[in-house]
């Protein structure tokens, strides 16, 4: 078991599990009655916390994560500050992002089946759509648009499935902090052409960006990325995007007709909603058995995790078989206790004759 390596509040922090430029993410268990759940606790940069609009749009994420109930969504549980430190409790999902699992498959030099394309595809566009949809306490549209889709945000959980996270840059209609007029928010490789215009842009831009991270998943290549961060800004302003099938040769022709309208440039040509895009790859995309094939993907990325789960039923077929041993042991010493018990005195038998 973990031991604690420090306290926040009331939660003890075991390890680390990630970092970002504004935040780093602790594996941690809070004290008291929850101290069996383990927590992904988000802890703000101390010298990020110096910024007053930093606190704001922190801040800002909570409300909104707040207000997200979907299980393809990581739950929130709390926020706080405990001596400076700025902290959201969220939701621990086991598991490895998806840009860890694309890195690990290109390594092995994989590909990616597609019933598990058409898995992950079901999540994270049911995971927008229930984003861009919800509502607050007072039913009123919440107008979510989450603007930073990528690999680094989508967990494929060990258990299977997928869940998004990280809302730090999502815009709503009530929210305090506002960008900058000379920033743009997301990580640039998959930005939608609306988005680098500073534009306005709504849910149609998660669209472009989810349909660049399935682009991605299904060639293990991303078709605008460049050299350095301007050299992506042009390509997504201009680059013709490569046809999948030039990449691999068992992509269905409704699943690349998909994927294109989903990255059209001009943003009336796209779906609509992310439910409609992913109605569209459940068309042309094989059946998927859903988190089966998503637990074997991440097994096959990670194959010393398939190792380690090998091992653990060696494991526990050794402590059954002890465990039978010993019960064994036990019934046989009560029946021969028994046994003696019910046979009669031989002594006493002869002397009644």
């Amino acid at each position: 078991m973990l031991q604690p390596q420090f306290l926040i509040g009331r939660y003890s922090v075991l390890g680390p599990l990630g970092a970002g430029g504004m935040a780093e993410v602790y594996l941690a268990r809070p004290a008291g009655a929850d101290a069996t759940r383990l927590v992904a606790l988000k802890c703000l940069r101390p010298a990020m916390a110096q910024d007053p609009e930093n606190l704001i749009a922190f801040e800002d994420e909570a409300r909104i994560l707040s207000q997200l109930n979907d299980p393809r969504i990581v739950r929130f549980y709390e926020s706080g500050n405990s001596g400076g430190t700025y902290f959201h409790a969220l939701e621990y999902a086991p598991g490895a992002s998806l840009a860890e699992v694309l890195d690990a498959l290109r390594r092995q030099g994989r590909t990616v089946p597609l019933e598990a394309v058409a898995a992950i595809a079901d999540d994270l566009l049911g995971a927008l759509h229930a984003a861009h949809e919800a509502r607050g306490r007072n039913g009123e549209a919440l107008g979510v648009v989450h603007r930073d889709v990528s690999p680094q945000n989508l967990i494929v959980c060990s258990g299977g499935g997928c869940k998004l996270t990280d809302f730090g840059l999502a815009h709503f209609l009530t929210q305090v902090h506002l960008d900058a007029p000379d920033t743009v928010a997301g990580k640039p490789p998959y930005l939608a052409p609306e988005q680098l215009s500073r534009v306005h842009h709504d849910r149609r831009a998660d669209i472009w960006s989810a349909a660049l991270v399935l682009y991605e998943l299904t060639t293990l290549h991303h078709p605008l990325a460049g050299v350095s961060d301007l050299e992506t800004i042009l390509r997504i302003r201009t680059e013709p995007i490569p046809s999948l099938s030039s990449f691999r040769g068992d992509i269905p022709g409704a699943f690349e007709g998909v994927l294109r309208l989903a990255l059209s440039r001009d943003v009336a040509e796209r779906f609509e909603t992310a439910e409609v895009f992913r109605e569209a790859i459940r068309f042309a995309l094989p059946k998927t058995r859903g988190g089966r094939s998503v637990r074997r993907l991440l097994l096959s990325a990670f194959p010393e995790r398939a190792r380690k789960r090998r091992r653990m039923p060696l494991r526990m077929r050794a402590l059954w078989a002890a465990l039978l041993v010993a019960g064994l042991s036990l019934a046989a010493a009560a029946w021969l206790r028994l046994s003696s018990a019910r046979t009669p005195n031989p002594i006493t038998t002869r002397g009644h004759r």
